[in-house]
């Protein structure tokens, strides 16, 4: 559900992007971009930052982050050994937090993931439901289409439930902000290798949460994530759906040509 939003509004004075990463060489560097162009798409109306926490990688994800931090995309790089999203996501939010000179209630922690191509407006559509009052933003996501397939989309599509009020019932570490004081007071990010955002939102039940289909971000579709059980297990088993039918179909289609012939 949506709960409503109060009559005084919340000020905003800046926003912290956290983005967990692991082994996302091949996919980091269009997340960073996507991700200053939304920072970018803020103007001068709150400061911003963003940290990339690569976790456990073995491949150049730290590497080509760091390059695009110089090369303007401004992203601090930490690197971990936590091995689950978690308590990746919960060391980066600890990371810009210190560093912060605005209060926690002036905080928004706008979360994504490596893998996910966030929308210009991304930010800018948090900070106004923020500002009027949201202390917690879950959106939506969508699939990206060239890696996915047609077929898939579809499917997915199908079975992934959205309100005609512009609500919905799912949450996504990759597009979930929340208000720093509000964060601190559900007690963070839990040490869990999967879950970990429906774990945080159970926590937040009493604070003024939006779920609106009108943010939404673009996740790949590969069918093995990082984190078992997790969104991409979902994928495969769509996939396994669709490969299941289309066998059926060629099955019975050859039984019609011999009965035909």
């Amino acid at each position: 559900m949506t709960a409503p939003m109060p009559d005084v509004p919340v000020d905003i004075q800046h926003i912290a992007v956290i983005v967990p990463a692991r082994d996302e060489e091949e996919r980091i560097g269009a997340a960073i971009v996507a991700i200053g162009a939304a920072r970018r798409h803020l103007g001068g109306t709150v400061t911003s930052s963003c940290v990339v926490v690569a976790d456990s990688c073995s491949d150049r994800t730290a590497a080509i982050a760091r390059v695009a931090s110089r090369h303007g995309a401004f992203v601090d790089v930490v690197e971990v050994g936590a091995g689950c999203v978690g308590p990746a996501r919960r060391l980066g939010t600890d990371f810009l937090l210190r560093r912060l000179s605005a209060p926690l209630g002036a905080t928004w922690l706008a979360n994504t993931d490596a893998d996910t191509i966030v929308p210009e407006d991304w930010l800018v559509a948090q900070l106004a439901m923020a500002r009027a009052g949201a202390e917690v933003v879950a959106g939506i996501v969508t699939l990206a289409p060239h890696e996915a397939g047609p077929l898939l989309v579809c499917r997915f599509r199908e079975t992934y439930r959205l309100n005609p009020d512009g609500t919905h019932p799912h949450v996504h570490g990759a597009n979930l902000g929340l208000r720093g004081d509000v964060y601190t007071a559900a007690g963070g990010w839990g040490s869990v290798a999967n879950g970990e955002d429906h774990d945080l939102l159970a926590r937040l039940d009493r604070a003024r949460v939006v779920r609106t289909t009108a943010i939404r971000v673009e996740t790949s579709a590969r069918r093995i994530g990082r984190a078992p059980g997790g969104f991409a297990n979902n994928l495969r088993r769509h996939s396994e759906e669709l490969e299941g039918e289309m066998s059926f179909d060629d099955d019975t289609g050859a039984e019609l040509v011999a009965d035909v012939a």
